[in-house]
């Protein structure tokens, strides 16, 4: 295919592999192979999955996903791979429910998610309603309500097989429905979000009136407009994409820090994945550079020389040696 279509046309592919590992990545990434341009690999937004049933939720850490992205950026990366990145797609529950807080903090902890996909190595992957901050649908009581055809057959074998009661199955599907990334735009307070003046396929998510791309377009601070900020800083800042990539604060419960370098430039970004302050020293990698950084963007209004993170809060200082 690239050898007949490339030569006359501008495009790019990407291989959706979600069963193959990193090092296989290589073989399929690679500019000299000639093969994909990149693969999608659905190792980190299955995180929060049970390896032997999906629809029940795995406890993670900050340092899981930390080793999961390190594995990608670094064995992948460095050896001339690439890949897309993303945390939700049409077949996941949205990432600000799944990865963050869709309640209190979801406004912070979706810029902090959308600063994480645009800062790492890689192209990200933005899936409708995530530039908002779409969470999750709250109403899928029963089964009934549901359209995802495997949710059904899920419920009907667990109940077949007494696995658990109606309500237990029915709290698995709901948080982990692929519906939830599938119920209409919503693009602003009016009947149906905008989307529609019929009845839609899924109902449209009762917070539209609050979270909606016409809402998001006026007001500054919005989620929208943060990811405007950051495409444009990627667009921008080459050290974005084709930097290189190391881990720093190894050991933190908290807090998931990266640097990215490229020739003289050096990015540091730290990212609070919790909902609760969370303390850090300065990174040894950082020593003697520590007073030459600006900060570029964050989530939360600035405080210079600050050694508290609050929740969710996402930062990004650069400073050339």
């Amino acid at each position: 295919m690239n050898n007949v279509l490339k030569k006359d046309f501008e495009f790019f592919t990407a291989g959706e592999t979600s069963a193959v590992h990193d090092h296989d990545v290589l073989h399929y990434t690679k500019p000299e192979r000639n093969e994909l341009d990149m693969v999608l690999s659905a190792e980190a937004s299955e995180l929060a999955d049970r390896d032997d049933d999906k629809y029940k939720s795995k406890e993670w850490t900050v340092h899981d996903f930390r080793e999961i992205l390190r594995k990608w950026q670094k064995d992948v990366g460095d050896d001339g791979g690439w890949f897309g990145l993303y945390l939700s797609h049409h077949d996941a529950p949205r990432m600000v429910s799944t990865f963050a807080d869709d309640g209190k903090y979801r406004i912070p902890s979706a810029k902090l998610l959308a600063t994480l996909l645009h800062t790492l190595r890689g192209t990200p992957f933005i899936f409708q309603g995530e530039e908002l901050g779409m969470t999750n649908y709250p109403d899928f009581e029963t089964i009934d309500t549901i359209k995802e055809q495997e949710a059904h057959s899920y419920h009907e074998l667990k109940v077949d097989e007494q696995d658990a009661s109606e309500t237990t199955i029915m709290d698995r599907i709901h948080d982990k429905t692929r519906d939830h990334s599938r119920t209409p735009m919503q693009w602003d307070a009016s009947d149906q979000a905008g989307f529609t003046t019929g009845i839609p396929w899924l109902p449209v998510n009762p917070n539209y009136k609050e979270i909606n791309v016409q809402d998001g377009m006026k007001n500054p601070d919005s989620v929208l407009q943060f990811y405007r900020k950051l495409i444009r800083l990627r667009k921008e800042n080459s050290i974005m994409v084709y930097g290189d990539f190391e881990t720093i604060l190894h050991d933190h419960d908290q807090i998931f820090g990266y640097l990215r370098r490229l020739d003289e430039e050096e990015w540091v970004i730290l990212l609070n994945m919790t909902n609760q302050e969370a303390l850090y020293d300065i990174p040894s990698e950082c020593v003697d550079d520590w007073d030459k950084k600006h900060c570029v963007i964050s989530n939360y209004p600035h405080v210079d020389n600050q050694r508290v993170m609050r929740p969710y809060e996402a930062i990004v200082y650069k400073y050339v040696k």
